[in-house]
């Protein structure tokens, strides 16, 4: 029983001390060393400009000798993943050792904070003044706070399958060394007859665990310095539940029988037995159940991944806000004369704006689905489509169906982009494209006079999914078998109320900022724009969440199943011990391996079976799981059975038992 109690804890060890420094790892990726409490903005009201929420933290960080840490990512100029740590106040320079994190970390002053989003994630060193939390309200921006980062990581571990497992295993190391303990009845009743003391019997045990424990402490420190603390915690804490263990189960083995049957030794294994049955019925369920969540969240995780990796190969285009007190959009006017002086003055700074983005690389992207025609009322003959300018086909490849991709194309006229099998429908197509250029030259003339200029038609390849820069929804970033619209902006006029709308929308994005700050400041538009913010900022985090989540994932599902054969293990090698003497036996009498063990396997393969059955039923686990289970819980039990049977065999004769 020994071994096999020690096997268990090594494994154990090795699974909770490299998940635990995968976790800390990834926790200290997204924040910073030493981070006692976070603030996460979550909205943002755009009362107040990005660059005042910027300069008034500043100001706050001076006065109250705060410092507060932002955290962004974004990408290098050779493209590879970057992570930003903004600190404030900027007179007061801020570093950490990077050596161990995977991505390169920039430190800057929060007074280089441009287009960044107000939104995101704020780490302090110590505790939250609630001078702050109110600053932060004044300033338009709802949090949620997290005053305690060890309790976040607590959070996250148990929140993985693979630490609720973990937490199973302890039960079954408790388990082990109860068994442990009653086959050392012989021992404690001697000590019991002497009058000794039965807990000397811990030392040896103690010592090992204490140096296992100090060898995965130190492993980890050195994987991770960062996270030495935390693992300091965890092996304390292992080192005392493990000897509680220890106390426990000497108090059970002494309770269970009397001197005279410890110094007989008989062992009250059987009654234990039934642990088996409702272990084995346990670890099946939670081990379907978490196989199947996360191979569902891997795949769920690695098509979002997908989607946002996007973001990490084009440039950092910012998206013009305004404010929520801005003069240039509608619904702010009582009567007609304050409405048209709106409209005009919205129309020329749009245009205005627009021009200069277009004159630096600006990017249109407008997508949408259509539902009925506005001048014939029938069916349309396509359901996506989308309007951009030229800047959008260098940035997102539109493939031929020869497999080129669609080149630069001349700014004097339209273009539409139809994919190959809807090419039957090129008239009906053409025609809604009419309505759809009408619509956006002026929004307000209806379609009785649709336009009437030159439209070229291209053949793209059908059913591809075309990235759309949606700034909205960062999960939602592609569209499928698009009809699209090319065009650049100054065909569509000076007079359109479209592109007023589409820019406070997020759907034309600027390459170049200063130029647009410039216009901003020089025309005293300033209460009219809450800034220029950054469109990938958002996607770059939240593509870094779901690597991270989907690496824990992954992490996950492997430890899981080193668990689950684990158990497996400890159910064989518990049988092989209770019925030690009797399968020799069976063995000596020329028993087949089939009739030694007919009967235990097949009372193993029906609970797997009917257990797997059950929660398939509850609609928490697929076939394709339940098939392979069973398949590997057969094999297993053979092979091990298999193996470990001799061994036994030729341990317990040479002992003489």
């Amino acid at each position: 029983m020994k071994k096999i109690y020690w096997v268990v804890v090594f494994t154990f060890l090795a699974t909770l001390f490299f998940y635990l420094s995968q976790l800390i790892k990834e926790t200290y990726h997204f924040s910073i060393p030493h981070a006692k409490a976070s603030i996460q903005v979550v909205d943002w009201d755009k009362v107040k400009s990005s660059a005042t929420i910027y300069k008034e933290l500043e100001k706050f960080s001076r006065e109250q000798n705060l410092e507060i840490y932002k955290v962004t990512f974004g990408t290098s100029p050779k493209g590879h993943s970057q992570k930003n740590v903004y600190y404030f106040p900027s007179n007061r320079a801020y570093r950490y050792d990077t050596s161990c994190l995977k991505d390169k970390v920039i430190f800057k002053k929060s007074s280089s904070l441009t287009i960044e989003n107000p939104l995101g994630i704020y780490y302090l060193k110590k505790e939250i003044p609630e001078k702050f939390i109110q600053l932060l309200k004044e300033l338009g921006l709802k949090v949620e706070i997290e005053r305690n980062m060890l309790r976040l990581i607590l959070t996250q571990f148990f929140s993985n399958e693979l630490g609720f497992l973990l937490f199973f295993l302890s039960f079954i190391i408790f388990l082990i060394d109860l068994f442990v303990s009653l086959s050392l009845s012989k021992k404690i009743g001697i000590l019991e007859l002497h009058g000794r003391n039965i807990f000397s019997l811990l030392f040896g045990a103690s010592k090992i665990e204490a140096l296992l424990l100090f060898m995965y402490f130190l492993f980890s420190a050195i994987y991770f310095p960062l996270g030495l603390p935390f693992f300091m915690t965890a092996a304390l804490l292992v080192f005392f539940l493990l000897q509680l263990s220890h106390l426990v189960s000497i108090f059970v083995a002494k309770g269970l029988s009397s001197i005279t049957e410890k110094i007989k030794e008989k062992k009250p294994y059987k009654k234990l037995l039934v642990f088996n049955v409702l272990i084995k019925v346990f670890v099946l369920s939670v081990c379907a159940v978490t196989l199947f969540q996360g191979f569902k969240d891997v795949k769920t995780l690695r098509t979002i991944e997908k989607t946002l990796a996007i973001w990490q190969k084009i440039p950092n285009y910012a998206q013009l806000t305004f404010s929520e007190n801005t003069t240039l959009i509608s619904g702010k006017y009582s009567n007609q004369a304050e409405s048209e002086e709106r409209d005009r003055k919205s129309r020329k700074a749009i245009a205005d704006i627009l021009s200069l983005g277009e004159a630096t690389g600006g990017l249109f992207a407008e997508y949408k689905k259509i539902n009925m025609l506005k001048s014939e009322d029938k069916t349309p003959p396509f359901s996506n489509y989308m309007v951009v300018n030229h800047q959008f086909l260098k940035e997102v490849p539109i493939y031929t169906p020869k497999g080129d991709r669609i080149g630069q194309l001349t700014k004097h006229k339209f273009y539409v982009i139809v994919p190959e099998n809807l090419i039957s429908k090129q008239k009906q197509i053409i025609q809604v494209m009419r309505e759809i250029i009408t619509f956006h030259q002026n929004v307000r003339t209806g379609y009785k006079k649709l336009y009437e200029g030159e439209i070229e038609v291209l053949v793209s390849k059908a059913n591809q999914q075309i990235f759309n820069f949606n700034t909205s929804d960062l999960t939602k970033t592609t569209i499928y078998n698009p009809v699209i619209l090319v065009g650049a902006i100054e065909l569509f006029g000076k007079n359109s109320d479209v592109l007023v709308a589409e820019v406070s929308q997020g759907r034309y994005l600027f390459k170049d900022t200063v130029p647009i700050a410039k216009y901003i400041k020089t025309h005293r538009l300033e209460e009219d724009f809450a800034g220029l913010i950054s469109s990938r900022e958002e996607a770059l985090r939240k593509l870094n969440m779901i690597q991270s989540q989907l690496y824990l994932k992954l992490v996950g599902v492997v430890a899981s199943g080193v668990i689950f054969a684990i158990i497996n293990y400890f159910l064989i090698m518990t049988y092989l011990e209770v019925e030690r003497k009797k399968i020799i036996i069976w063995y000596l009498f020329g028993k087949s391996f089939l009739e030694r063990h007919a009967q235990f396997l097949l009372s193993m393969l029906a609970i797997s079976f009917v257990t797997l059955m059950i929660v398939f039923w509850l609609n928490m686990t697929v076939f394709s799981i339940i098939s392979g289970i069973l398949f590997i819980d057969t094999a297993m039990y053979a092979l091990l059975l298999l193996f470990f049977e001799k061994r036994e065999r030729l341990t317990t004769l040479k002992k003489g038992d």
